[in-house]
């Protein structure tokens, strides 16, 4: 399915997070701080869309924790991911929805 297309295992639970091509800069820290209690969770990948604002600086951070994180500074593909996703953490604006209703997502729990 679109899961392949990122190089995610099918069997993987995925969380999509974004800020926005410019980023979150607290989305972005909460995230990283909250690697070491994710790494608990098992079949999960972080996919993380750090933005262009925050990229020179978090993209680089190095990761020590046995979980699948990866961390993009833009997505071409966010159709692909949207899609993919078991959950969206994004920041609240006016165009992420939008995307999600034109996509139309085939996980209906995208919402929740």
């Amino acid at each position: 399915m679109h899961r392949s297309q990122l190089g995610i295992p099918e069997k993987n639970k995925l969380v999509g997070i974004t800020g926005g091509s410019l980023g979150s800069l607290k989305i972005n820290q909460s995230i990283l701080n909250a690697l070491p209690d994710l790494k608990e969770v098992p079949n999960l990948t972080i996919y993380h869309i750090i933005g262009s604002r925050d990229w020179e600086e978090m993209g680089k951070v190095n990761i020590d924790v046995d979980i699948d994180y990866r961390a993009k500074e833009y997505e071409e593909q966010m159709p692909i991911v949207l899609n993919s996703a078991d959950l969206i953490v994004s920041r609240a604006g006016v165009q992420l929805p939008l995307k999600l209703i034109y996509w139309d997502p085939v996980n209906s729990n995208t919402f929740a």
